[in-house]
């Protein structure tokens, strides 16, 4: 068996043509992974290759070299890009590295990630027609608050109308994926609970991730990384990025953001000339801090509202 994993994480070039910069935590997905399908076959990854990988976009805490072949693992650079021009500049080349990546295949498993088009929904007909088994993976939380929580963000009404669009449009297609695949795998319920009408036998809902801690950091490799984590606060990329892995965050800032723009509007109406909003958590530096800069941000398009954040217990924490 030869097991394609396509997921939209950049890899990072090196002076050694043999080894990639990586995200430490997608490094241990990987190793993960490449145990688990090197019981049967080869683990195939195909993925964007860029010149250097900026540790804020790497899905992770901290950027590594490693050697693929160290881990069994056949690597599959595609095109990066991070705009809809850029995608637009290298869409056949990335049609074309896909397809060949498919033919060598037996297994294609696609997820819900990508900007500006999960890069699931561009493989997924190309490997329907290659007649591949095909298993979709909604990886981390739902991606559809978050989605909406943009579309609410932008101010331009044409955009807004646009942007609308794209997300029902993602939404069709997962719904039509969920139907398709031979497998689908999440992790959360809220997934299960938006695609309700699709989800069939072929569908497995886990609570947890399938990597067990013993998989993750030794205990001075965790020791480390909660050293580092405690001087981060939830303004960074990083510890953002970390959050977005559960479903509860889109759910708890699609909610809360509702709620504020049902509310404000009326307390202004009464004559109220200021609302204060306290979010709290333990040690008041990574959760409460990154909610709050969300929730300013998609509240900020509300007319005649001024915001001010301040983050009370950061320099204590």
């Amino acid at each position: 068996m030869r097991y394609l994993l396509v997921n939209h994480v950049a890899f990072g070039r090196t002076a050694s043509p043999e080894r990639l910069q990586v995200g430490d935590l997608w490094l241990e997905d990987l190793r993960a992974q490449a145990r688990a399908i090197g019981r049967f076959g080869t683990l195939m990854v195909a993925a964007p290759l860029v010149d250097h990988l900026d540790p804020e976009t790497s899905a992770s805490f901290n950027v590594v070299e490693f050697q693929p072949r160290d881990l069994g693992v056949e690597f599959v650079p595609l095109p990066h890009s991070i705009s809809m021009r850029d995608y637009l500049s290298v869409r056949g080349d990335l049609r074309r590295r896909l397809k060949q990546a498919i033919r060598a295949a037996t297994v294609v498993q696609a997820d819900s990630g990508g900007y500006p088009f999960a890069l699931g929904s561009i493989v997924w007909p190309l490997a329907r027609s290659a007649q591949r088994k095909r298993i979709w993976v909604f990886d981390g939380a739902d991606p559809f608050p978050r989605l909406e929580l943009a579309v609410r963000e932008e101010r331009s009404l044409l955009k807004r109308i646009g942007k609308r669009s794209l997300v029902s449009s993602f939404h069709r297609f997962c719904a039509n994926a969920i139907s398709e695949a031979d497998l689908v795998f999440t992790h959360n319920s809220s997934v299960v609970e938006r695609f309700k009408p699709w989800w069939n036998a072929r569908c497995h809902s886990f609570t947890r991730s399938f990597v067990t801690d013993g998989n993750l950091l030794t205990a001075a490799e965790f020791e480390t990384t909660t050293a580092r984590l405690r001087e981060r606060t939830g303004r960074e990329r990083q510890i953002v990025q970390f959050l977005d892995r559960f479903e509860d965050t889109g759910v708890f800032l699609g909610k809360v953001t509702d709620l504020l723009q049902f509310l404000i509007p009326r307390y202004a109406r009464e004559g109220k000339s200021y609302l204060t909003v306290a979010i709290g958590c333990t040690g008041g530096r990574h959760r409460s801090v990154a909610m709050a800069e969300a929730l300013a941000k998609a509240l900020r398009g509300l007319n005649g509202v001024r915001f001010r954040v301040r983050h009370r217990d950061v320099a204590n924490a």
